[in-house]
């Protein structure tokens, strides 16, 4: 599998995981049942995407005031402009992003829509 690949397994894991409510193992064994041309080494990327420890850690833990590698967390992003975008359960290609730093052109973080915000009035002008 190539890294886009793996990513948007873990990315479709993520979304199952939340939307149905599994434990992220027990996603990660059907996953694979269910993708039998994975390799092992696939297996272990997309587990290492996916951070079982970490996602089942957060659960209970109090929101922390930073992220580290492989860390997962619910947030509300406020954008300049409208963007439109679907849940990821309805949509998955239109319910994934990327978020890229501009300054290192690196891949800072990914995501998925877990239910877009209620469209405002428009603006008078």
């Amino acid at each position: 599998m190539t890294p886009a690949a793996r990513l948007s397994a873990a990315i479709e894991l993520i979304g199952t995981i939340d939307s149905d409510r599994v434990p992220a193992a027990k996603a990660l064994k059907e996953w694979g049942t269910a993708h039998r041309y994975a390799g092992s080494g696939d297996r272990a990327a997309i587990s290492g995407l996916i951070d079982v420890t970490t996602l089942q850690a957060t659960a209970a833990a109090p929101a922390p005031s930073e992220l580290r590698l492989n860390q997962l967390a619910t947030v509300s992003v406020r954008l300049g402009e409208p963007i439109y975008a679907d849940a990821y359960a309805d949509n998955p290609p239109n319910g994934a992003f990327v978020i890229i730093d501009t300054d290192t052109s690196s891949t800072a973080g990914v995501g998925f829509v877990a239910a877009p915000a209620a469209e405002s009035a428009a603006p008078e002008l």
